[in-house]
Parts: C-alpha cells; sequence; structure tokens
C-alpha cells in the first residue's frame, strides 16, 4: 500500500507557489465626479486617454479634467467598486500654460461610501509638472506626485482646494491622470464583495443559496405581536426564492420570515403558527432598483407595504402549533434550507409598535422609543459585527466570518491528473488533502483537461463529476479549490471555438 507521500508523488504533479501577501496592485474599478465640470468631466482623470505604455501623460488638454473655477472648495472625488486596503495614488497634474493643476488640497478618503471622511492631510502640495521650456508645454511627462495612503481601507478618494493657494495659476484647474494601488488579495473585513454601496451608506450583498449571511441573536420582542419591520432591498433576480429576513425557525410557532416568490418576485410574508400562513403582495420587486419595504404584524392581522403602498392586508387566526426550539434572527437568506437573496439589504429596523407607513424615507432610519433593533450595516467590527443602533445594542454577526469567506492564496499546489480513467473513483482522498494542509498550503489548483471527455463539441458533463468530488474534498478541509482548464490545443480548437 503506498504511503501518502509516495501517493502525492505518484499521482500528482505537486508545485509549491509563493505569493507575496499585500502585494501593490493597480485598481481598474474606479469611477470619478467632480463639483465642476464645465469644460471636461473627471472621469478622464481615470480612462487612461493621453498615457502611454511608459506611464508617460501627453499635453492634450482634451485628455484633462478641467473645471472652470480657481476658487477653493473645488473638489475631484473618486469612487472605488469596493473597499480597499490602499498603498499609494499617482498624479499626473494639469501641463499646459493655461490650464493650471491643484495645487494646496486637502486629502480625505471614505471607507463606508462617504457616510464619514477620514483625513489623509490637511494641508498637501501637489507639484506642477517640471517646465520643458515650451510654451505651451510639449513634452510628455510622469507622474508628478506619489502619494503614501499607508493601507488604509477606504472606497472613496477626495481633493478638495484650499485658500492658500488652489491652483497653480491661469483661468482654470484641473488634472491629467491619477492612479491608485492597493492590496486586492486579502480584503479588509467584512470579506471583500459583500459589502457595498447601499441606499443610506452601505448594504450587504448576499447571494442566493445563503453561501453567506447575517445573524443576531432572537430578543423576545421581536416575536411578540404586534411588530413593524422595515427594510431597503434590491433585488437582482427571482430565480429562487430570496429571504431578507426571519425570525427563529420555520419549525417554531414564533417563526416569521419577509421573502420574494420565485419566479414572480412577489413580495411575500411567511407566518406558520397563522391561517392563512402569511400574505402575498402581488407586486413584483426584482428589478435591481431600491425598495422600501414593511410587515406590520398583529395578533389577528398583516399588512405588507411596498415603498409606503399598501399591497396586502390579510387577517389572521392561530392554529395549533407544538412549541419547538427557537433560532436566531436572520439577515439575507434562511440557511437551514439554504434558502438565499440574491440582492443587497439595507437599513433594517424593529419596532414594538404598529408603525404608521405613509410615506418613502428619505434618509436612513432613526431610533427612538419603540426601536428594538435597528442595522444600518455601515461598518462591521471584527469579533463583533454589524451594531445595532437600538438600545437592545443586539450587534449582527456575518456568518462564515469575514475571514472565511475570502479565498486565501499565498502558498498552494498544483494537482494534474487526479484521476487514472473515466469513469472511475479519483485515485486521491481526504487523506491526502489532509497532508497537504499539515504542510502549511492554503490553496489547492486544479489543473483539468477536459478534450478528452467531451462528447462531440461540448464538454461531457456526465463525467465532470471528478471536478466536483476533488473540489468538495478541498474545501472540506477549509482550504481554497482554484479550478483552470489545461490549455490544450485540441481543447480550444475544439470545444472553445464551438
Amino acid at each position: 500500500m503506498r504511503s501518502k507521500e509516495s501517493l502525492l508523488t505518484a499521482c500528482l504533479f505537486l508545485t509549491m507557489l509563493s505569493v507575496t501577501a499585500n502585494a501593490s496592485t493597480l485598481i481598474t474599478g474606479v469611477t470619478a465626479t467632480a463639483s465642476d465640470e464645465y469644460w471636461a468631466p473627471a472621469s478622464l482623470t481615470i480612462d487612461g486617454s493621453g498615457l502611454d505604455p511608459a506611464g508617460l501623460h501627453g499635453t492634450d488638454w482634451g485628455t484633462f479634467w478641467l473645471a472652470n473655477s480657481t476658487s477653493a472648495g473645488l473638489w475631484i472625488e473618486w469612487t472605488f467598486d469596493q473597499v480597499y486596503e490602499l498603498d499609494k495614488m499617482q498624479v499626473w497634474n494639469c501641463p499646459d500654460y493655461w490650464i493650471r493643476g491643484m495645487k494646496y488640497v486637502k486629502i480625505e478618503y471614505s471607507s463606508n461610501s462617504g457616510t464619514t471622511w477620514s483625513t489623509l492631510s490637511p494641508s498637501y502640495y501637489l507639484s506642477p509638472r517640471p517646465d520643458d521650456g515650451n510654451w505651451p508645454h510639449t513634452t510628455p511627462f510622469g507622474y508628478t506626485d506619489e502619494i503614501s495612503f499607508g493601507g488604509v481601507s477606504a472606497d472613496k478618494v477626495r481633493f478638495t482646494t484650499l485658500a492658500a493657494g488652489p491652483n497653480h495659476g491661469g483661468d482654470t484647474t484641473g488634472l491629467a491622470e491619477v492612479r491608485f494601488f492597493g492590496d486586492i488579495s486579502t480584503p479588509p473585513p467584512p470579506a471583500r464583495g459583500c459589502i457595498k454601496e447601499g441606499k443610506f451608506g452601505r448594504a450587504v450583498r448576499f447571494q442566493s443559496g445563503a453561501k453567506y449571511w447575517v445573524e443576531a441573536s432572537l430578543l423576545p420582542e421581536y416575536v411578540q405581536t404586534p411588530v413593524t419591520i422595515e427594510c431597503w432591498v434590491k433585488l437582482d433576480s427571482d430565480t429562487d426564492y430570496n429571504v431578507f429576513l426571519a425570525a427563529s425557525l420555520k419549525e417554531s410557532p414564533k417563526h416569521w420570515e419577509i421573502y420574494t416568490d420565485s419566479g414572480t418576485g412577489y413580495c411575500s410574508c411567511y407566518l406558520p403558527s397563522k391561517d392563512p400562513q402569511g400574505a402575498n403582495s402581488g407586486f413584483d420587486i426584482v428589478n435591481s432598483q431600491w425598495h422600501y419595504l414593511a410587515m406590520v404584524y398583529e395578533n389577528n392581522r398583516v399588512r405588507l407595504y411596498v415603498d409606503a403602498v399598501k399591497k396586502a392586508d390579510v387577517s389572521l387566526t392561530d392554529t395549533s402549533m407544538p412549541p419547538n426550539n427557537d433560532g436566531p434572527l436572520y439577515f439575507g437568506g434562511y440557511p437551514p434550507d439554504a434558502i438565499g437573496c440574491d440582492g443587497l439589504l439595507d437599513e433594517v429596523r424593529i419596532s414594538n409598535i404598529v408603525r404608521s407607513i405613509d410615506q418613502v424615507p428619505t434618509g436612513p432610519f432613526v431610533s427612538d422609543a419603540s426601536t428594538i433593533g435597528l442595522w444600518h450595516f455601515d461598518e462591521y467590527t471584527p469579533g463583533v459585527g454589524f451594531d445595532d443602533s437600538s438600545p437592545q445594542n443586539n450587534p449582527a454577526r456575518l456568518v462564515p466570518p469575514p475571514a472565511n469567506l475570502a479565498m486565501k492564496l499565498d502558498r498552494g499546489v498544483t494537482i494534474d491528473r487526479w484521476y487514472s480513467t473515466i469513469p472511475s473513483q479519483p485515485n486521491f482522498q481526504q487523506s491526502d488533502i489532509q497532508l497537504i494542509k499539515s504542510m502549511g498550503f492554503d490553496y489547492v489548483k486544479l489543473l483539468v483537461n477536459p478534450a478528452p471527455h467531451k462528447s462531440g463539441n461540448t464538454i461531457n458533463t456526465s463525467s465532470m463529476w471528478y471536478i466536483d468530488a476533488i473540489v468538495n474534498l478541498v474545501i472540506n478541509e477549509g482550504l481554497s479549490a482554484v479550478v483552470t482548464i489545461h490549455p490544450d490545443s485540441t481543447f480550444k480548437t475544439t470545444v472553445l471555438s464551438n
């Protein structure tokens, strides 16, 4: 019988990979806006226009952001597609004689979509481009400043001109180009991709299948009537059910949940201890738009509201339902049934009264004497979770925790041909993955060439079970799995080209 070590040698091509952690990488998901875009838009600072492959910028003023202002208070702002740990920023200031660059600026950053701002520098001097002796300048130039951010977490950066010297002279102010660099491999908590721009501040982005969710302890007040539950949702798909909020387990008479129906996107609620067992609004809210939802639940009545319009009003009677174990308060899914939510959830408020739902809120929910739960989802504190802004102070935790949601790709092995024949059981077992884990690796790269197993001009999906089998072996040991397609010329020409 072969040992684990010989099995690895005989069956695999094993390659150790070392990836430098916290590498500084160009961030590409950036948009830009400014308080003044009279002559040219701020987007010209991040589109690469005017830059050559060597990183030199030309002098065509049609490639600059250009404001019709030289006053203090002029600002330009860059927004990232997610929160990054910023390393540095490179700036190409405006080069032309008539079009002068920014001079003294306040540099700020935000990690919650601009809800709050932190100051990196209260007064930063932006250098002009070097004088090439021509009038106007004609020589391409490199970046004029490199600003260190020191690894701060941010999804926005802003420059604001100061009275000490808004620009380097002339009648206009502008910038040629900027570039941001940061760590895109190891996200700050919570896991990159889960926290997005919300209706007010930030929101949690959930997925179908309850791959992760948020939960809080179930307080008795949440399941006592009357109770009013309000939230904001933005949903992208009705292929499956979308559960936004669920209290306790479905087997419990205390259970309630708010969700959308599969296939219709109708906003609905489920109340298993009542007859009828809930209400259906008949109104589709799955359209990638923000909607304000509310459920007003009394002992003998439930009402559903969409954007402050009553869509359902149902009388209820009690049914005989035996007591059962309680579960937590779930946000973004019902994990016991692997039901998730394909969209964003923001601003959840629970109140112990019948609230009047007669207008759409224009700002974040506020806590009052009747508020028993309030989660804004703007900040996630490791080890604590999302703060509860109500007097109950019942934080909601991301499950699994942030560290487990991100793929860790620091040291890994590449596995090729973990099977001998198809069909067959893979000759790679759980004990082999455990050995890899014990050697200090955190991911496994699986190299697969589907060409020999194609059917006609398509991959024979009936033989793809072996990929699923090995992936499950890997992730069950807490390692990340990366599946890559072998660069086989026959596969590329006969399968990918058809």
